[in-house]
């Protein structure tokens, strides 16, 4: 959290930034059912929804159980109402060796983008994928971000090659 609310200070602007603990697929379903969830009551926190939490290759596997990639698709599948959003999972493995897994969720979404992981990511090097995309995307002020991330995306598996080799992945 400290480190996504610190880009408001790269930025010059306000970030809000939403903090919460997921333990369970019905911690998750809290926020972001819809209708109803609580993401859903505050429109301030649209734009980039981040999920911080571990990953594997079959979902999120959390305290009192695992959150399959079928679920996550359901959960997600609210932001098609949102003009624009990206879903962003700086989780490990999440996407490995499933490309399919990115496109349905981006279909189901409705989102501008999907972004994540295919390999296991060590937190420093991933906190600082995540914190160059992001300081990038909201930095962006040549056009609609939304409209760029191609461009965002490429330009930081340029700038930081690593990235790549970490299986830093964009559907759109």
């Amino acid at each position: 959290k400290p480190f996504l609310e610190n880009i408001g200070n790269l930025i010059g602007e306000q970030v809000t930034v939403g903090h919460k603990y997921v333990n369970s697929i019905g911690d998750l379903q809290y926020y972001l059912n819809d209708p109803g969830g609580v993401i859903w009551q505050h429109p301030e926190s649209f734009g980039v929804t981040y999920f911080g939490m571990h990953g594997s290759k079959l979902g999120f596997p959390l305290p009192q159980g695992l959150i399959d990639k079928d679920d996550i698709i359901e959960l997600c599948s609210g932001f098609k109402n949102l003009p624009n959003n990206i879903l962003y999972f700086g989780s490990c493995s999440l996407f490995e060796d499933d490309d399919k897994f990115g496109y349905d969720l981006l279909e189901s979404s409705g989102s501008k983008g999907i972004l994540g992981y295919k390999e296991n990511v060590p937190f420093s090097l991933g906190t600082i994928i995540d914190l160059l995309f992001l300081s990038t995307f909201f930095l962006y002020k040549d056009g609609d971000p939304f409209q760029n991330l191609e461009g965002i995306y490429n330009g930081l598996i340029t700038d930081l090659p690593l990235s790549k080799k970490l299986g830093f992945s964009l559907y759109c």
